[in-house]
C-alpha cells in the first residue's frame, strides 16, 4: 500500500499530533470539521462554477477557489494553535479585504435587495445558499472554539464576511444566468 489512509491511533476516540493527544469531541476539532465541511462544498459549487458563463464579469468558480484556499490557512492556524505546531500562515487583514472587494463588485452589478428571497435559481445559486447556511453555522463554532482556543479577530471577521459574500454570489449566479429572485408569499 502505498498511502497510508488509516493508522489506528484514533481508534479510542482521541487524535494525536506530534506528542499532544486530545479528545475527539474537543471544541476545536469540531471547529476544524467544520471548516472541513465548508470547503468540501465550496468545492462543490465550484463545480457547478466551473459550468460558468464565459463572460462573467466576476468568476464565481475564482472566487470559490480562492475562499478554499484562506480556509487552509485558517485550519493550519487553528490546528498548529491547539497541537503546538505555530503555522507560519495566518488569516490576515488582506484575507477579510479581498471578500469584502468581491462583495463590493458583485453590489455594483447586481440590483439592490428589496426583498426576503428564497433559496433556489439555478443550480450554482442553489449550492452557493447551502455553503452560506454551513458557513453560519461555522461561525457560531468558532465563537464556541474560541473559549477552548485563542482565535484572532480576523478569523472572526473572516468568518463573519463568508455568509456576505456567498450571499452575494448566488445572487450573481442567478442575476448573470438571467433567473428571477423569488421571494416568500408569506401565505
Amino acid at each position: 500500500m502505498n498511502t497510508v489512509f488509516f493508522t489506528g491511533n484514533g481508534d479510542g476516540g482521541e487524535s494525536v499530533v506530534g506528542k499532544k493527544k486530545v479528545e475527539k469531541d474537543h471544541p476545536v476539532l469540531g471547529f476544524l470539521g467544520s471548516l472541513d465541511e465548508l470547503n468540501s462544498i465550496l468545492g462543490w459549487c465550484g463545480v457547478a462554477a466551473e459550468a460558468g458563463i464565459s463572460d462573467e464579469k466576476i468568476s464565481c468558480h475564482t472566487v470559490l477557489r480562492r475562499m478554499q484556499e484562506i480556509l487552509f490557512i485558517m485550519q493550519a492556524e487553528i490546528a498548529g494553535a491547539l497541537f503546538d505546531y505555530p503555522s507560519s500562515k495566518k488569516i490576515s487583514s488582506e484575507h477579510v479585504a479581498y471578500l469584502e472587494e468581491v462583495i463590493r463588485e458583485i453590489d455594483a452589478y447586481i440590483p439592490p435587495i428589496t426583498q426576503f428571497i428564497i433559496s433556489g435559481g439555478c443550480e450554482l445559486s442553489a449550492r452557493i445558499d447551502i455553503a452560506r447556511a454551513v458557513s453560519r453555522r461555522v461561525e457560531r463554532d468558532a465563537v464556541i472554539m474560541r473559549k477552548q482556543c485563542a482565535v484572532s479577530a480576523e478569523i472572526m471577521m473572516f468568518l463573519n464576511r463568508i455568509s456576505s459574500i456567498l450571499f452575494a454570489l448566488a445572487r450573481y449566479a442567478n442575476h448573470t444566468r438571467g433567473i428571477s429572485e423569488t421571494h416568500p408569499s408569506y401565505k
